[in-house]
């Protein structure tokens, strides 16, 4: 499944806020964030930023019995 990971504005606004309160420097925007959470090395700092997925296609169909979108 090929997709899109993302962060929501409101877990952008919550993980600013905290990275603020902590005297951290805050992201500057959504896709950065999304972007640097993904490349962690920690991976339950990754996990507690509720990033969101977005799927738009099948990577590959070879051998898929796919018939609808739906499937």
């Amino acid at each position: 499944v090929r997709g899109e990971a993302y962060m929501p504005h409101s877990e952008f606004k919550r993980i600013n806020e905290e990275r603020d309160e902590e005297g951290l420097p805050t992201f500057v925007n959504p896709r950065n964030a999304a972007a640097g959470s993904l490349r962690q090395q920690d991976p339950a700092i990754t996990a507690s930023r509720n990033l969101a997925f977005f799927a738009y296609a099948i990577g590959s169909e070879v051998g898929a019995n796919i018939h609808s979108q739906e499937e």
